[in-house]
């Protein structure tokens, strides 16, 4: 039963990936829990995703398909690699509490390619640094609700093709919630939604917005 669920589950996730393969947009996803990888094991994970907002960086929905690995280096401590058709992130995460609630800290910086800037031009590249604050209350041994706030630092370059370069840098504040369902011994599930608002930069305090929602697909080391 086991093995017939996670064949079905990795087709599913090969079709979308093959559906969305020609996507591209930046990405402000978690892809990750507050519980880390044990000290020498690998995660791995495939999202599917999609990212919007209002004014820059981004000013329309954009589909997409995110793939990641972390590998614990230390009791409590792992790093990792989050990739996707036109960007990548990396970054490192550490375990405050472990139990019944979860509580972590993680930092990740990276690159994207975004279609649409939402700053008169069609094209953007977008530098982001994240802070998010992860946390798990684990409701049953197979269901967990996650959430917890999150900044981002978000620096926006437009206009670069047509010679009249536009940068915008803003500071964003908001947060994140999912739910962790571990219904196979190899297979973990989380559909997740975040929201951030501007708070420094941009055009005015709650100008722009991000959001993005999805569900992450995980397997390795759980």
């Amino acid at each position: 039963m086991e093995r017939s669920l996670f064949s079905l589950c990795l087709r599913a996730v090969c079709l979308f990936v093959a559906v969305a393969a020609a996507s591209g947009c930046a990405s402000f996803s978690a892809m990750q829990t507050a519980h880390t990888v044990a000290e020498g094991e690998v995660r791995y994970a495939v999202s599917l995703q999609g990212v919007g907002g209002g004014g820059a960086p981004l000013s329309s929905f954009e589909p997409g398909v995110e793939g990641s690995v972390r590998y614990g280096i230390a009791e409590d401590w792992d790093v990792g690699l989050k990739l996707h058709l036109l960007g990548a992130q990396a970054g490192a995460k550490v375990q405050l509490m472990r139990g019944d609630f979860d509580l972590a800290l993680a930092l990740e910086g990276g690159y994207g390619w975004v279609w649409s800037a939402g700053i008169d031009a069609p094209r953007s590249h977008v530098l982001v640094v994240r802070l998010p604050l992860l946390m798990e209350q684990h409701l049953h041994e197979i269901v967990g609700l996650t959430f917890g706030p999150e900044l981002s630092g978000v620096w926006a370059v437009a206009g670069a093709e047509r010679g009249d370069v536009y940068g915008d840098t803003a500071l964003y504040g908001g947060g994140r919630l999912g739910v962790v369902l571990r219904l196979l011994s190899n297979l973990w599930l989380m559909p997740e939604v975040m929201g951030q608002v501007s708070l420094v930069g941009g055009d005015s305090f709650g100008s722009n917005i991000i959001w993005q929602g999805g569900m992450t697909f995980f397997f390795g080391a759980l």
